[in-house]
């Protein structure tokens, strides 16, 4: 692709784009130099999610939302240098994605909490910290939630995998389980019924996503971003953090990946311990 090396006034940036390259792929971009007043070309190369994902539906989803934060970023002035001493350094990706999730996780906790949404908050949170899948918080009851020792019980009839597991729960999502006091409700209540608290009836198949439409509409959250898309980011998160990358496949119960797969059906007696000490709130 061919750049002006002058810079017209109105053309600071040229989007984000994947590029599914033989070679592998990479996300190319070009933003304004402010030291050298030319646009100039960023490129991120994707070999680890390439790894991540087993489907390449799933690594493409993921990659397609990385170009959309960095596009927010660019539309909003963002860009990748900076002047200084030194005019190499620059923002990092992971940097960039970071403060932008964090951003809209503050923005979405603070909008529930104004709201009392408390149920909600629960959800996204069980999603990000816990790595649930929605439809398998829709099927937990009261009598998977062991609070005192910081975890939910995923039943294999419920696991995606079919493979029984224990989630943590942060303190955080303690916390908010506290507000809607389940503790009250029976055993065989679902944790989150059709009005996101604790009922007899399990919730329908499309709350969460309705939920989770009317948030983003308010908020004014891009369309890309999914209610799934802070599990990925949950995962990215605490490999970040430290936490040891078996650990974290065995808590997001991706047995699709082989290491994760051959020790899938073994309990880790330190996995809750060392989730709780290392996972993010949301």
């Amino acid at each position: 692709m061919s750049v002006p090396q002058k810079i017209l006034p109105n053309n600071r940036y040229l989007p984000a784009n994947l590029h599914e390259n033989k070679s592998g792929w990479i996300i190319e971009y070009f933003a304004f130099h402010p030291q050298k007043q030319v646009l100039q070309r960023k490129q991120i190369r994707l070999k680890r999610i390439q790894q991540r994902y087993t489907r390449k539906i799933d690594a493409k989803r993921h990659a397609l939302e990385i170009c959309e934060t960095i596009n927010q970023k660019l539309r909003g002035g963002w860009s990748p240098f900076f002047e200084g001493e030194n005019a190499r350094l620059y923002e990092k990706l992971p940097d960039v994605l970071q403060k932008y999730i964090t951003e809209t996780r503050t923005e979405i906790t603070k909008y529930l909490i104004e709201c009392e949404n408390y149920g909600f908050a629960l959800v996204l949170n069980l999603v990000y910290s816990s790595l649930i899948r929605p439809n398998e918080i829709r099927n937990i009851q009261i009598k998977h939630v062991n609070i005192t020792d910081k975890y939910v019980t995923i039943p294999c009839e419920v696991a995606k995998n079919h493979h029984e597991r224990h989630a943590a729960l942060s303190e955080k999502t303690i916390e908010l389980l506290k507000i809607l006091d389940f503790a009250k409700f029976p055993k065989d209540y679902y944790l989150l019924g059709g009005d996101l608290v604790p009922a007899k009836e399990m919730c329908g198949a499309a709350r969460y996503r309705h939920e989770w439409n009317r948030v983003t509409k308010k908020l004014q959250i891009p369309k890309k971003m999914q209610l799934y898309s802070f599990r990925d980011t949950g995962i990215y998160e605490m490999l970040k953090s430290g936490i040891d990358d078996l650990s974290v496949m065995q808590h997001a119960d991706h047995s699709s990946l082989d290491i994760t797969t051959r020790y899938a059906n073994h309990a880790d007696s330190k996995l809750i311990e060392k989730i709780n000490k290392f996972v993010p709130d949301f």
